[in-house]
């Protein structure tokens, strides 16, 4: 399972609208946020954004909202995350690669927004998972 830290920015540019080349061009990954939180607006688009995600395989990947203290989540290698987002895939050909795909779409999405992203990976025990 892959996880997803998420905080604002203050060097994004979310008052503008960005195209997508501009949001591939200038992504980076965020591993210490400033400890702002996601607003509500911003978490509702996020979470709306990831409802509706498509991939090129037609293969459906569930997103989960985690909060770190509720979910006992934190990670070595990032610093002041509260947010994570999980998924999963059913387990068919390409759903590693469907997988990828819509977290990836998801992780622009956030930039556009004005959001800092890292991937990190993780393992959930089977009673937290979704």
């Amino acid at each position: 399972m892959i996880m997803w830290a998420s905080k604002a920015s203050p060097s994004l540019r979310s008052d503008e609208l960005m195209d997508i080349r501009e949001i591939i061009m200038t992504r980076k990954s965020v591993r210490t946020f400033d400890k702002r939180k996601i607003t509500l607006e911003d978490k509702e688009k996020l979470c709306s954004f990831m409802e509706n995600i498509e991939n090129p395989y037609g293969i459906p990947v569930k997103f989960l909202w985690l909060d770190s203290d509720e979910n006992n989540l934190s990670s070595p290698v990032i610093k002041g995350e509260d947010d994570y987002i999980a998924a999963k895939v059913p387990k068919v050909e390409h759903c590693e690669e469907a997988y990828g795909y819509s977290f990836e779409k998801l992780v622009l999405y956030a930039w556009s927004l004005g959001i800092g992203t890292t991937w990190i990976g993780g393992t959930m025990k089977r009673a937290h998972s979704f």
